[in-house]
């Protein structure tokens, strides 16, 4: 069973930093995506490129104006992902360790 990570990132890069790394550690053959949602920030962009890992940037999802943006922009990355099994980890996310799926 394969697994893939989103972590969705809003302004909070400095968080992203540590948690992207640590999944990228523990599960280094699992793709992991970072979610923009409507923080257009290159460094964010750049860090993803230099790091491997996949970078979708959306328009601002979590307004009264756009109920169940989010989550239909975190389907569209699972989509993407073509996994198994998808974790949504938030930027302030910490991994320990690896984690034992059944089948």
């Amino acid at each position: 069973m394969n697994i893939g990570f989103i972590v969705p990132v809003y302004k909070d890069f400095d968080l992203l930093k540590t948690s992207a790394l640590q999944i990228q550690k523990y599960y280094p053959n699992s793709p992991t995506s970072v979610m923009s949602d409507g923080n257009d920030d290159p460094d964010i962009k750049k860090y993803c490129h230099d790091n491997n890992f996949r970078y979708y940037l959306f328009d601002r999802s979590h307004t009264n104006a756009t109920p169940g943006a989010f989550f239909r922009n975190i389907i569209n990355v699972y989509d993407d992902l073509n996994t198994d099994v998808v974790i949504k980890a938030d930027p302030d996310s910490r991994v320990q360790g690896t984690i034992e799926l059944g089948n």
